[in-house]
């Protein structure tokens, strides 16, 4: 599969399933967060950007999230190359995932 690239200045809007122990899980009622990080995953290149379960295409009682970005924090992003995008999601019990990103610098 092809790492997903995140164009800077861009709206981002991914799908995501998670998994816990190889299953998708209910995380209805859940907080999540997602951020870019760096790829050594020690530096936050974005804040922390709330999710919402009411996204068009998510459904959380199968751990699947819809990832919404919006230009402005994408805009903000000094980095470019290889990083990740960090999902955060406390239903009770705080888990991480991370899903591979290549970040370019928006051309417009």
């Amino acid at each position: 599969m092809a790492v997903p690239k995140l164009t800077t200045g861009d709206d981002i809007s991914w799908s995501v399933q998670l998994n816990k122990n190889g299953a998708p899980f209910d995380m209805t009622g859940a907080t999540v967060n997602v951020a870019v990080v760096s790829q050594n995953k020690t530096q936050k290149l974005t804040a922390n950007i709330p999710q919402a379960s009411g996204t068009s295409g998510a459904d959380w009682s199968t751990s699947f999230v819809v990832v919404v970005i919006p230009s402005a924090t994408t805009g903000a992003i000094a980095y470019t190359g290889p990083a990740f995008l960090e999902i955060e999601v406390d239903d009770g019990g705080k888990q991480t995932w991370f899903v591979e990103l290549e970040v370019q610098k928006g051309n417009v």
